[in-house]
């Protein structure tokens, strides 16, 4: 097999930023699958919330005690380099939150238990937690971060990270194949969709951005290893897009945005529901 195969988008946890249709699929090997969807663009000015990708300068990076109570922060996937080698085709991943106002960066993630220089600082401990990314990041190999358009206060910030502490971090080692940075930053990503559909505003297109997201970047990096594989990810996602769904179909005159936001919950239960560990085997071993 070639290397450029191997080592291609799809390969472990490489991020890249691609757009096209929806195609979901199963091809030779699991790098074949995607999961794109065509969305409209956020109703969100862009003038205050970011629309493509963007590097997280480090010393942008806060801590979770700096945020204000009362201000809202934009929800981002965040993806950088898995150790400090260049090129290396293996990404960590955990989840940012920004502020459009003074443009830092609020970054949370789990950190791998075989981080021999955390044992050598803390000595030899395998728990996993959520954690402030700025106190391990090597400055020379910093996060990009994926926006979504969606806010959130400092309230339910904190309880996304302290479930996906009792759901993921807590009861779940982190072996890096069935658990791992993915299933944490994963789940927090299902818990905004359900806090999205539970507020009084349903927002179809900040919705399904989210969601496109997440099509993008945790149900593509990786091989998908740690979601697709992970049951309590699985669940806390289907659980998410269900609740869109049931949402979005009881509007009775939908509009184009929440008629794409209806396909979209469709297509991604029928891609969760057909690529579970089974499938993830198999096109592994079909490589």
């Amino acid at each position: 097999m070639p290397l450029e195969r191997f080592f291609g988008r799809r390969a472990v946890g490489i991020v890249g930023n691609q757009s096209m249709k929806l195609s979901t699929k199963l091809g030779p090997s699991f790098f074949s699958r995607s999961l794109y969807f065509a969305t409209n663009p956020t109703s969100i000015e862009s003038k205050t919330l970011s629309s493509d990708p963007v590097e997280i300068p480090p010393e942008k990076m806060k801590s979770l005690d700096e945020m204000q109570d009362n201000e809202h922060y934009e929800l981002m996937f965040a993806t950088k380099s898995g150790l400090p080698i260049p090129k290396l085709p293996i990404s960590h991943s955990a989840i940012a939150f920004k502020d459009p106002e003074t443009e830092t960066f609020f970054v949370y993630g789990r950190q791998s238990p075989w981080d021999f220089s955390n044992w050598l600082r803390e000595g030899i401990n395998f728990r996993t937690e959520m954690d402030n990314e700025g106190k391990y990041l090597n400055k020379n190999y910093p996060f990009t971060a994926h926006p979504t358009g969606a806010l959130f206060t400092k309230e339910e910030i904190e309880e996304f990270l302290n479930k996906t502490d009792k759901l993921i971090n807590k009861p779940q080692f982190c072996n890096m194949v069935n658990s791992n940075c993915y299933s944490a930053s994963t789940t927090i990503m299902g818990l905004a969709v359900e806090t999205l559909v539970k507020r009084q505003k349903f927002d179809a297109e900040e919705i399904s951005k989210v969601l496109k997201v997440l099509e993008e970047h945790p149900l593509q990096d990786h091989f998908s290893l740690g979601v697709m594989n992970n049951p309590v990810v699985q669940s806390t996602l289907k659980s998410a897009i269900s609740s869109v769904q049931e949402r979005v179909t009881a509007i009775k005159k939908p509009n184009a945005a929440e008629q794409e936001l209806q396909q979209q919950t469709e297509d991604l239960l029928k891609a969760l529901g057909h690529e579970g560990i089974e499938t993830l085997i198999r096109d592994c071993l079909s490589i």
